[in-house]
């Protein structure tokens, strides 16, 4: 199903989102750059927010600074964002209203089971709970399953209830989503003991495990493009890649359908989901644009371990990465911590391929001639490559 968002109807939504996120006492920003306060001034954007009724302060509080969110507005952001989107697509037994509940019900669970999916058709033994979608947490989204996990220390067939996060795949052709069943997970020897190591992590497809940050990093970008379209400061030609955002992946996951998204005005539309027609800004990098530097992503382990050997294969161009076209939180483990290094090479990649994330490079022999390289934290990361 193909689904229509006017442009103000987004822009007014986040506004009105971000008000009542500083009522709820969540800490945000009320600082204006002086670039955006020069923007906001122009006639084109004066006119298009006095069309739409906005306050060009509160435009400006939202999107004229390049200042960190709090980890609790993110999540607030995200979550009300998502029901925005949801309550305009098609039917589904999923309830938007759930996503709120524990801002007004103190008691309300951390999870919300996604009646969209026949829970048996998603794990070979028996499932208890989910699959469910993890909202409690401030900093990640989650969807996982409570089935039948091997206990190891009790006998090769006995089983515990346990929580497991679940994966997806993504088709990056026709940005369509299909959450993943888990495999059967067997007690194996070794040597005098049993064990399952391995099987969870060497399971398909990326984890459905979400930073609520890149989330709402994602979403602000859209209120970005949202804003331009309305100020008709765009240019059809310089193709954005917002159709491809991890937001609109969670989304369709947790009503499993593929729906599509397009922002529309009274005269202008563009499909989200289509890059060679796709409306909105292109991306501004607060990174030099060097073709010579180059960005990788993974567990602080690995991250560490290619720091040490100096030797890189396979890594991102770091001038045109675009973070909110790739959930970099499923590449890892939940309790591993991510991380990215940003390198300079001597050396010319010798091959690529473009992505809706961006270019990625590959060296053969042995490797990428890394010249100097830092290491990036995950809030670094937001930082570095957010909007």
């Amino acid at each position: 199903m193909l689904v229509d968002i006017p442009a103000s109807s987004l822009l007014t939504e986040a506004l009105s989102i971000y008000t009542d996120a500083s009522l709820l006492g969540i800490k945000v920003s009320t600082h204006i750059s002086r670039e955006w306060r020069a923007k906001l001034a122009t006639p084109p954007y004066r006119d298009g927010i006095n069309s739409i009724s906005a306050d060009p302060l509160k435009v400006g509080y939202l999107l004229g600074n390049s200042h960190r969110w709090d980890q609790k507005l993110c999540k607030y952001f995200t979550l009300r964002m998502f029901k925005f989107f949801i309550t305009r697509s098609s039917r589904s037994k999923f309830s938007a209203d759930d996503l709120l509940l524990q801002y007004t019900v103190p008691s309300a669970s951390s999870h919300i089971n996604l009646r969209t999916y026949d829970a048996q058709k998603y794990a070979p033994r028996f499932v208890m709970e989910g699959p469910a979608l993890f909202t409690g947490n401030n900093r990640y989204i989650t969807i996982k399953i409570k089935t039948e996990y091997p206990n190891v220390n009790k006998g090769p067939q006995e089983y515990d209830l346990r929580w497991i996060n679940m994966r997806y795949t993504k088709d990056l052709r026709s940005g369509d989503v299909e959450l993943l069943p888990l495999p059967k997970f067997k007690a194996k020897k070794a040597g005098r003991g049993l064990t399952t190591e391995g099987q969870i992590k060497g399971m398909e497809g990326q984890i459905a495990n979400f930073s609520y940050c890149a989330l709402a990093n994602s979403l602000k970008e859209l209120c970005l493009t949202a804003l331009a379209i309305i100020a008709e400061d765009f240019d059809p030609r310089r193709a954005t890649k917002v159709g491809q955002t991890i937001p609109f992946d969670l989304i369709n996951l947790i009503r499993n359908r593929n729906d599509k998204y397009r922002l529309v005005t009274y005269t202008n539309m563009g499909p989200l989901f289509d890059d060679s027609a796709s409306l909105g800004l292109s991306r501004e990098f607060r990174i030099n644009g060097d073709r010579d530097i180059y960005v990788v992503f993974g567990s602080r382990e690995d991250i560490n371990t290619i720091a040490g050997s100096e030797s890189v294969f396979d890594a991102y161009v770091a001038h045109d990465f675009h973070l909110a076209s790739i959930n970099l939180r499923g590449l890892v483990d939940p309790q591993e911590q991510l991380v990215g290094m940003i390198f300079e090479s001597a050396s010319e990649p010798d091959e690529m391929v473009s992505f809706p994330q961006g270019r990625y490079v590959s060296w053969g022999g042995g490797g990428a001639d890394v010249l100097s390289y830092e290491i990036l934290e995950e809030d670094d990361i937001l930082e570095v490559f957010g909007v």
